[in-house]
């Protein structure tokens, strides 16, 4: 794959047939103290909502996510999103506290063949097995105290339909359901505390189809709000749905342009993020949440290089809008933007970029081998070894080394090797790079052949007579002169003098090498 705008970091040298409409008090639930009255829900009218500043609303397709997911539950404008989240835990009845007793048992088991469907992808035969579900609920729930059973079978019947029929694109029958299911949500909750888990699925659920549909209210937010209090008395505070109740706040309120309480969320989310990626668990994508962020912190500003970031960033949301996160077009985006923030020595926020960018590099089939593989992890070494991840460093740059294919051009011949200048620029920086590591570190046999090799790749590209000789024959003697080896250090110093009074030739430049 070859990336047309592709940057590397310089050297250092260089879902319901009669539907319940749901009065929006059901939104206010649950607390472990209180419970919100109707009143305390406003119901003002509908402003469309911004997917980004003067875009509006798209609809994404989720056909292939009607069935149980394991995602974070995020609402993207990408297409990239969970959608509403079906529930996919068993009804069983407990007859010690379910007053219907046999009545409800033949409703349970189809309840539970609609579920099994529904996992295996059947989902019209699902599909209308909720429905019977969902209509026998409604005719033996017509009681002042409905059981348990009848409410839990009640709201995750109509939750799951909901879920199938956005995954088909009925958006409006999907929103009908999950008020349905938030119905018996509400006096399910009220009857017992087992299924608030469940409940604040459900309500994060009606939140994605708004997001989605475009309808955005007063009552939107105040739902968006509840999602983030529930989730965050009932999980820990890393958990990935937490992380995605603060990701889903931050983008509802940068639409707004409620660009501080944004910002915060955001912040919250790439913590959680952070955090479980220590931990091996790289379950929540930074870069969505990250180009917001970067979008609120460059967009008023006039500089050159803050308008080239809002530009590559905006790029990189239509793109993966567009194509999906997996595409050649987005990994170009990727490394325009990770070597702006380099150059704007935001070292944390640039190393991400091109770590996405290296992971769909390997994603995608056309990458195998492919150079810029070889760029993307030099450009990571660069900023680790700025960072002082030396270590860490080492590996990606010899990650670097590992691609040996040719790409077209001019051949330079380096032992029984060929490459053409670019890839020669490349793993001659890397090389480079890896001298000043393996000096710093201490290990001067390995600085002295990393030079050393920087020293004839760049001896074939440049000739004899380039600054660039200069300056690698110089670090070679200051090596050799801290060890003693004094006339082999003479003999270096001498040709970086040479050098340097005979004149510089044309600066070989490659922008694509950090």
């Amino acid at each position: 794959m070859n990336h047309q705008h592709q940057s590397a970091i310089p050297s250092s040298s260089m879902l319901m047939a009669e539907p319940i409409h749901v009065n929006h008090a059901v939104l206010g639930l649950v607390d472990t103290n209180h419970e919100y009255s109707e009143s305390s829900c406003p119901t003002t009218g509908k402003v469309q909502l911004l997917l980004s500043k003067g875009a509006t609303a798209r609809c994404p397709e989720h056909a292939e996510q009607a069935t149980a997911v394991c995602t974070p539950d995020l609402y993207r404008e990408d297409g990239l999103g969970a959608g509403p989240r079906p529930l996919t835990v068993p009804v069983t009845l407990d007859y010690t506290q379910d007053q219907n007793g046999m009545s409800c048992v033949d409703i349970i088991n189809v309840y539970n063949k609609a579920l099994l469907l529904h996992s295996q992808c059947q989902f019209l035969e699902a599909a209308q097995l909720y429905e019977v579900v969902s209509l026998t609920v409604q005719n033996l729930a017509h009681t002042p105290f409905p059981s348990v059973c009848l409410l839990e079978l009640g709201m995750k019947s109509h939750n799951n339909f909901a879920t199938i029929a956005y995954a088909k694109g009925d958006h409006t029958a999907s929103l009908i359901g999950l008020e349905a299911a938030l119905l018996f949500g509400k006096q399910l909750v009220d009857s017992t505390a087992a299924f608030k888990h469940e409940y604040v699925s459900v309500l994060s659920n009606w939140c994605n189809v708004c997001w989605t549909r475009g309808d955005i209210s007063p009552t939107l937010y105040q739902a968006l709000g509840e999602v983030l209090r529930l989730r965050s008395i009932l999980f820990a505070w890393d958990h990935e749905d937490v992380a995605a109740a603060h990701y889903n706040i931050a983008v509802a309120e940068y639409a707004s342009n409620h660009n501080d309480t944004a910002a915060k969320h955001l912040t919250e989310y790439l913590k959680i993020a952070a955090h479980r990626a220590k931990s091996g668990k790289m379950d929540l994508d930074p870069i969505p949440a990250l180009t917001y962020l970067l979008l609120l912190q460059n967009e008023d500003k006039e500089d050159r290089s803050s308008q080239d970031l809002v530009r590559g960033l905006r790029a990189l949301q239509d793109k993966r809008q567009e194509q999906g996160s997996a595409s050649a077009e987005v990994a170009s985006v990727l490394n325009f933007i990770g070597t702006l923030l380099f150059h704007k020595s935001e070292l944390d926020h640039a190393l991400l970029f091109f770590q996405e960018e290296l992971r769909l590099e390997q994603q995608l089939l056309e990458c195998k081998n492919d150079i810029s593989v070889s760029v993307t992890c030099n450009n990571i070494g660069r900023i680790l070894q700025e960072l002082g991840n030396l270590e860490e460093a080492v590996g990606y740059y010899k990650r670097a080394l590992e691609v040996e294919d040719l790409i077209p051009g001019q051949p330079v011949m380096h032992g029984d090797k060929a490459y053409n200048q670019s890839t020669s620029n490349l793993y001659s920086t890397v090389w480079y790079n890896l001298g000043l590591i393996h000096d710093k570190l201490g290990n001067y046999f390995e600085a002295i052949e990393a030079f050393g090799k920087s020293l004839e790749l760049r001896k074939a590209m440049l000739g004899r007579d380039h600054p660039d000789i200069a300056c690698l024959y110089y670090n070679i003697g200051v090596l050799q002169m801290e060890r003693q080896h004094l006339d082999e250090a003479s003999k270096s110093f001498a040709e970086a003098l040479r050098i340097r009074y005979h004149g510089a030739g044309n600066q070989l430049n490659d922008d694509r090498v950090i």
